[in-house]
């Protein structure tokens, strides 16, 4: 990633959820990282680290200290991290089993040296996908259920059969 795109991913303890909102916007890979005066990694904010703080009645003005204090009790207390030579197969499965998008690369010390997301390892490629889904035919095996309604149409549990079969695609990385 390289030290100057790092920078600005970077921010202090004391700094507040305001700024850390700030670099979320501005670093755009949906993490922050909270890095002591020797770069060296003391917890991360997310979005949702945001969110819920604000649902526990936190306001802009609280440190990101404070947010890192609140993931103490959590599951998600440490940061998932790996070491700069982490191959790409191992970095996928950690983010697969911690749920993560981002994992940062720290050295012996601790020290942050570089930010791989989802998206450095696995480039968007849903323009690449597409689906078919075949709907057709009578519907006759399902009579008297077809007779005002078409088969993709047939309710299956409180959503129609089509509308599950679209969001299974999406769930896939199809989005054509």
């Amino acid at each position: 990633m390289g030290e100057g795109k790092l920078d600005n991913l970077c921010i202090r303890p004391k700094a507040t959820v305001r700024d850390a909102m700030a670099a979320l916007t501005s670093g755009q890979k949906g993490i922050v990282l909270v890095v002591d005066l020797k770069g060296r990694l003391r917890g991360t904010v997310t979005d949702g680290d945001i969110r819920r703080a604000l649902l526990e009645g936190k306001d802009l003005a609280c440190t990101v200290e404070e947010l890192i204090r609140a993931k103490a009790r959590s599951s998600y207390a440490k940061p998932v991290t790996a070491s700069r030579d982490t191959g790409m197969a191992e970095l996928l499965r950690l983010m697969d089993v911690h749920s993560v998008r981002q994992i940062p690369l720290v050295d012996g010390q601790e020290r942050v040296v570089d930010l791989v997301t989802m998206a450095d390892l696995i480039p968007d490629r849903s323009g690449e996908m597409q689906a078919v889904i075949m709907a057709g035919g009578q519907g006759s095996r399902l009579r008297p259920m077809t007779e005002t309604v078409p088969k993709p149409m047939l309710p299956v549990g409180e959503k129609p059969l089509m509308e599950h079969i679209v969001e299974q695609l999406k769930e896939a990385g199809i989005q054509r």
